[in-house]
């Protein structure tokens, strides 16, 4: 870890931070962080801009830096060492990371992080002896930057009588899944197309239709506005839209839904005001029905649209996120090995009202199963680069698919077991095949011996140390040798065929090649002098 000189708020520190992926940011960027979400930090990561702090942000930092200084002690006390506030920056596997530390220690080995007092977080530091997933990003980055050992987290007011604290270890998942985070949005920070700043929806002034008029004089004659009234309903209608694809659109769409309503009350309500002033007025009831009967239905439509089209729109977000999963998992070299991993859109999403908030808990849901997904295709990986590094074992292992699930130590583990094994058996096979042709071979010269004196004196008198010479030791290396360079080695040919007899089957193939253990060749050697030998000897018997 490289440490900087500089404090906290101050520009250089805020350049610094421009330029690193900070540990504060951590949460936010694993989707669970409660004052930021991730597709603002995207944004703020893409464009460089990052809101200013209000008043009360700011009040609420300089209550928790005075009681983190204050807190100090209590975190000294704990570890027995003094904690200095500091800054370090390092790269892990191309990722420019920053911490800002409360406290550390000379060493290096321990670090402090405060946090002010929280009921929540307390409750649940003292019930999980741990940390929620909303803070423990930022402690894990906080130990990666700095490689320290341990983390001291307090939340606390600044005194002992308000405080739950916590002595964190870094873990290799949490980890793991922290890099895997970074990286994701990384990628998703180069692909970012900024987007325009929205405020919260508000439905746009709805046109106020007239009130209804309906007066009965004593000659039984109407004053109204009812044809008025009818032309402006119908215009009203004609300028609503059905078919929202924004949270303004379905804001208007239902703040339209609810002046259909207030006419339609109102429109029946002045057919009940007329009917109580006089019986004959068949034309003024007759129009005002229709028009009820227009404002009843569009405004049934229109909370039926609203609804229909809201769900549609949902729908085509969830849409989205899922082909982008699809696409993600296969554009991965070894995707077939990959189980399936489904995405919570459901869980994500409950409860959400606005669309931003929708688009951001799909989008944080999209980016956690793609750092599973990754996290797991890199284990993937590098287990299929252990089983294809021993060459010409590939028979031992026809649980490929299965096997390179697994935890990499363990598949590790299993393939040096299974070759281990594999050479011991073929050993015990090879020093069996070699001493049933050694006895054979001694039956053949305690034959040719117990012939009668007709055969040459050298024939008569061999013994089976002059026909099989002191056998070298062979030890497994790995290397192979080809049938073709066995031949050139020896200077004559010999077949494949040959060579079984003798007890050496080949134990691989590269193309048309036979391929042998490059450890076996003095074996051979030894098992051709001694089937000459025993050659010659039956030849001159």
């Amino acid at each position: 870890m490289q440490t900087h000189n500089v404090q906290q708020g101050t520009p250089e520190w805020l350049a610094l931070r421009a330029a690193h992926l900070c540990a504060s940011d951590a949460p936010a960027m694993m989707g669970t962080s409660a004052y930021k979400t991730r597709n603002q930090l995207l944004q703020e990561l893409a464009t460089g801009f990052t809101p200013e702090i209000d008043a009360a942000t700011q009040a609420r930092f300089d209550l928790g830096h005075e009681a983190e200084a204050a807190a100090r002690s209590i975190a000294e006390s704990m570890i027995g060492e003094e904690l200095f506030p500091a800054v370090g920056t390092t790269t892990i596997d191309s990722l420019p990371l920053l911490a800002s530390f409360d406290g550390i220690t000379m060493l290096e080995d321990v670090i402090y992080e405060h946090k002010l007092f929280n009921q929540a977080l307390s409750h649940y530091i003292i019930q999980h002896d741990d940390l929620p997933d909303s803070h423990w990003p930022q402690v894990e980055h906080q130990l990666l930057v700095s490689g320290a050992e341990h983390a001291v987290f307090i939340t606390s007011d600044g005194t002992e009588s308000l405080l739950a604290r916590l002595i964190y270890s870094s873990r290799p998942k949490r980890r793991a899944a922290l890099i895997a985070g970074w990286k994701q949005l990384q990628a998703d920070r180069e692909a970012f197309v900024p987007q325009e700043a929205k405020t919260a929806a508000i439905a746009e002034p709805v046109d106020q239709l007239p009130a209804v008029l309906v007066k009965v004089d004593g000659a039984l004659t109407i004053k109204d506005n009812l044809p008025e009234l009818k032309d402006k309903l119908r215009a009203f209608v004609a300028k609503i839209d059905m078919k929202p694809t924004d949270d303004q659109g379905f804001a208007n769409l239902e703040a339209a839904g609810k002046e259909m309503r207030r006419m339609e009350k109102a429109l029946a309500e002045a057919r009940v005001s007329m009917r109580n002033q006089v019986v004959a007025v068949g034309t003024a009831d007759s129009l005002m029905e229709e028009m009820q009967e227009l404002a009843r239905k569009t405004a049934i439509a229109a909370e039926k649209a609203h609804a229909t089209e809201k769900e549609n729109r949902k729908a085509a977000i969830v849409q989205a996120g899922k082909a982008s999963v699809t696409s993600f998992i296969e554009s991965l070299e070894h995707a077939k090995y990959l189980p399936a991993i489904i995405a919570n859109f459901s869980a994500a999403t409950k409860n959400l009202r606005t669309f931003d908030s929708y688009q951001n808990a799909v989008d944080s849901e999209v980016a956690r199963v793609k750092i599973e997904v990754q996290a797991l295709h890199d284990s993937v990986a590098k287990n299929i680069a252990t089983v294809d590094a021993e060459s010409g074992f590939a028979f031992l292992f026809s649980d490929r698919a299965q096997l390179v699930l697994r935890d990499p130590e363990l598949v590790e583990m299993t393939v040096k077991q299974r070759i281990a094994e594999h050479q011991e058996s073929e050993a015990k096979r090879l020093d069996a095949e070699r001493e049933r042709i050694r006895a054979e071979e001694q039956a053949k010269v305690q034959q040719a011996v117990a012939q009668p004196a007709t055969a040459p004196a050298a024939v008569a008198t061999a013994s089976v140390d002059q026909i099989e010479p002191a056998k070298p030791v062979s030890i497994d290396d790995g290397r192979t040798i080809k049938l073709g360079q066995i031949c050139d080695r020896l200077g004559f040919t010999v077949t494949a065929q040959f060579l079984e007899s003798l007890g050496f089957k080949h134990v691989s193939r590269d193309r048309a090649a036979y391929l042998y253990r490059e450890s076996d060749f003095s074996l051979m050697c030894h098992a051709l002098i001694v089937h000459i030998r025993s050659a010659q000897l039956a030849e001159a018997a």
